[in-house]
């Protein structure tokens, strides 16, 4: 009796192993997790769920990551993109459930690209502090960047006219005072320049 009810109990692990491959997909029909800005906090996080980790502390100008639960520290959810190894659940024949670390296959989630080029027109840089500045790239479009591990870390095209490029001085001047970011597609920033 006792050897059926500890292999019930080893099923059942299974199962609710099982249950949480990805937060990329629905862990029950209860749910349906998706990636959405906070308006809060200016970061992306996992609708729905109530994880450590639900935050991912990525503003929402920059790209939108993919959300995993993180098989290391069950009931976490790590963040990642498009070729970053991630720890993923694995199964051998006698169906018991292992990790291996994989890579994120590509799923659009693109990493914020670091050190572009910006243009050299001075009235064009605006540097909040060492190391948040907006700036207009080569390409004539307005970014916010932050400097992350001695690089550039640029966020996604705010626009090309002066409002755009207003927008973008705003929200590194909040990430310089640690202040949440306004979205720069819905989100209402105050009249005027950043000093």
């Amino acid at each position: 009796m006792g050897g059926k009810f500890i292999g019930l109990l080893a099923a059942c692990a299974v199962l609710a192993t099982f249950a949480f491959t990805s937060a990329d997909r629905a862990a029950a029909t209860t749910y349906v997790y998706s990636v959405e800005c906070n308006e809060a906090s200016g970061v992306w996080y996992l609708k729905n769920a109530y994880n450590p980790g639900t935050l991912s502390n990525i503003p929402c100008d920059e790209a939108k990551p993919a959300a995993r639960f993180d098989w290391v520290n069950p009931g976490h959810i790590i963040w990642v993109y498009d070729g970053d190894r991630a720890v993923t659940p694995v199964t051998s024949g006698s169906r018991v459930v292992g990790t291996a670390v994989r890579e994120v296959q590509e799923q659009g989630n693109t990493r914020p690209p670091v050190n572009q080029p910006i243009s050299d027109v001075a009235a064009s840089q605006y540097y909040a502090d060492n190391n948040n500045r907006a700036i207009r790239g080569t390409d004539n479009h307005c970014y916010r960047e932050q400097r992350i591990n001695g690089q550039w870390r640029r966020s996604g095209s705010y626009g090309t006219e002066a409002e755009a490029c207003r927008k973008a001085r705003w929200n590194a001047n909040f990430r310089s005072q640690g202040q949440p970011l306004v979205n720069p597609v819905s989100g209402t920033f105050p009249s005027g320049w950043p000093q």
